[in-house]
Order: structure tokens, then C-alpha cells, then sequence
């Protein structure tokens, strides 16, 4: 009996971890973010230093470029690390990153070496074709 209790155990906890690290997370909630602003920051490896190249946009409410980037965000996924567990709070390895705040108080962070903050949290997720359709609204 013991020996089946343990076994069962042991399965909902691998389950659990499983369910944890593997189930998709929503980048943002699903509610209206207040105005967006994006900042965009690529570094360019010369010889002797490091220039950066930054770019910044306000979305508004209303106009097409900030639903466009809201809709993305709200559809786009991440999963969990070991740091999301542990609570990291930072982003390494990345050549480019975009900063994305909003007026309702949420923070994302996409890299181009697929790892996201939101809201100071680590995460995996796809970030490079994001973070170039995203520019890409951006700009017009």
C-alpha cells in the first residue's frame, strides 16, 4: 500500500513539473493596455567599442499600429524556466532587445536570443519574429 501511495505521488509530482515548465503563458493579459511604448535597442560591434542603435515609438489607443501590436502580444506565448522559478530577472546573451510598457502598469522585454521579462520574470519564448513584426508596426 505504501509502496502504491509513493508511486502515485512521485507521478502528480512529475506531472505537476511537467504542467509547470510545458504549458504555454500568456505574454499579456487580455485588457486594454492604456497606450504602449516601445523602445528598441540593437548594439553594433565595431572593432574597438560598442555603439548602440535606439529607437523609441508611442502607440496610442485607437489607431491601427497599436491594435496591431496589443493583438500580437495578447496571441504571442512563452513558457517557464528554472529562472521563472527562482524569480530572475534579467536577460543575457541578446544583440537586440524592445521594451514594451503600457499605461495600465505591464512590462515586457523581448530578446533576439529568445528569452522575455515579463514583468521582471524570465521566459522563454520565440522573440525574434516578434520583435520585428512589432518594429515593423511601429514604424509606419
Amino acid at each position: 500500500m505504501k509502496k502504491k501511495l509513493a508511486i502515485a505521488a512521485a507521478l502528480l509530482l512529475i506531472a505537476a513539473v511537467g504542467a509547470y515548465f510545458c504549458l504555454p503563458v500568456r505574454l499579456v493579459p487580455e485588457e486594454d493596455a492604456g497606450g504602449l511604448r516601445v523602445t528598441y535597442i540593437e548594439s553594433l560591434h565595431a572593432a574597438v567599442q560598442v555603439d548602440y542603435l535606439t529607437e523609441q515609438y508611442s502607440l496610442e489607443p485607437g489607431t491601427p499600429e497599436y491594435d496591431e501590436t496589443l493583438e500580437l502580444l495578447q496571441i504571442s506565448r512563452c513558457r517557464r524556466t528554472l529562472g521563472t522559478l527562482f524569480g530572475r530577472d534579467s536577460a543575457d546573451g541578446a544583440q537586440s532587445t524592445m521594451t514594451i510598457t503600457s499605461g495600465s502598469g505591464w512590462m515586457v522585454m523581448l530578446t533576439d536570443a529568445g528569452e522575455v521579462l515579463v514583468n521582471g520574470r524570465a521566459y522563454r519564448c520565440q522573440a525574434k519574429p516578434l520583435i520585428y513584426a512589432i518594429l515593423d508596426l511601429a514604424r509606419e
